[in-house]
């Protein structure tokens, strides 16, 4: 199947996943794929979304050294970025769901 999230996102699913989408756009862009997602998902349906978080504090480590990393590349090439536990939550909250407390391991 061919789509744009940006367009639309078929509906009728009881469970919806991203995985490693979300950093690859900006937080504008962020907010059209979550509306049509809430738009797409009828009541009941779940929301998934797996992407390695930024930690809040950065310290030497090499997770996050590998999630600064990442976030650098996201920044200079598709103008996404990696976000915090904190910053998903705004943003899922943002389009009207509800995030479920994380237990991030960085």
């Amino acid at each position: 199947m061919v789509g744009n999230f940006f367009d639309s996102i078929p509906s009728g699913c009881s469970a919806y996943v991203l995985k490693s989408v979300l950093l690859d756009w900006t937080d504008a862009q962020c907010e059209v794929i979550l509306q049509n997602l809430g738009k797409a998902m009828q009541s009941g349906a779940n929301l998934f979304n797996v992407e390695q978080l930024m930690p809040e504090r950065i310290e030497v480590s090499l997770a996050h050294q590998d999630a600064v990393r990442t976030d650098l590349s996201m920044l200079i090439g598709p103008g996404g970025r990696e976000r915090t536990a904190r910053q998903f939550a705004e943003m899922l909250e943002a389009s009207n769901f509800r995030a479920a407390p994380l237990s991030p391991r960085l």
